[in-house]
């Protein structure tokens, strides 16, 4: 018989919540164990968290933490921050909320299309996208990284834009 050491840091999961504004899905986040919310600031889905009744979170003890950021660089300042936090105080943050996804690709892309306005590279929309998924995607995976091997959550929340 094979013992199995559940005490052991696991590798934690990666969900995906999809859905139109007010479905739910920063609230169902906020339900997840000891979330820290990477949020972008003009967004306000914490105004949601900061009304939920504690007894629906994981631990009434323990409230999401938000980081308010308002460009892609702050994104990339917030991973370094994680994996010293992770490091120093290991089980301080449990689950990693991206909220939302959509609004930073928004923001990645505006900065993205502002870096390549004064290149010929502007001409060619493909060459904005290319680079914005280049960049977005190697942040997005440095922080995947970074709580796989803390045995952290990840949750991208996208919101339906019609």
């Amino acid at each position: 018989m094979k013992h199995i050491d559940i005490t052991a840091k696991g590798s934690g999961v990666t969900v995906f919540g999809y859905g139109p504004s007010g479905s739910g899905k920063t609230r169902w986040s906020a339900s997840w164990p000891q979330p820290l919310f990477l949020s972008v600031a003009h967004e306000r889905g914490w105004e949601t968290i900061r009304n939920m009744d504690s007894k629906l979170l994981f631990d009434e003890s323990v409230p999401p933490v938000v980081w308010a950021l308002d460009k892609p660089e702050e994104l990339v300042e917030s991973i370094g921050k994680i994996r010293e936090l992770l490091v120093k105080e290991p089980g301080r943050y449990r689950t990693i909320v991206i909220d939302s996804g959509t609004h930073f690709l928004d923001m990645y892309l505006t900065k993205v299309e502002n870096d390549l306005a004064a290149t010929n590279m502007a001409k060619e929309p493909r060459n904005a996208y290319r680079e914005l998924w280049k960049r977005y995607g190697f942040d997005i995976g440095v922080l995947h990284s970074v709580c796989t091997n803390h045995g952290v959550n990840v949750i991208h929340l996208a919101l339906d834009k019609e």
